[in-house]
């Protein structure tokens, strides 16, 4: 698990592997959760990383739009 600030907001992510890098980006109203199965599947021979966009999952909400 990790967080990197992007425009002032932190940002979740999961990374587990290595390899050639997949991202996985969740749809509306989702989170790095829903990509857990495919994770621990896809890691075996790639780098995966799932991230929780902003306001979603552990990722900050800012306050402004």
């Amino acid at each position: 698990m990790g967080q990197i600030a992007a425009n002032g907001i932190n940002i979740h992510y999961d990374e587990m592997g290595a390899g050639f890098p997949l991202v996985m980006i969740h749809g509306l109203s989702g989170n790095s959760a829903l990509w857990a199965d495919m994770v621990r599947e896809l890691s075996t021979q790639y780098r995966t990383i799932a991230l929780d966009l902003r306001g979603h999952g552990e990722s900050e909400k800012p306050d402004t739009p």
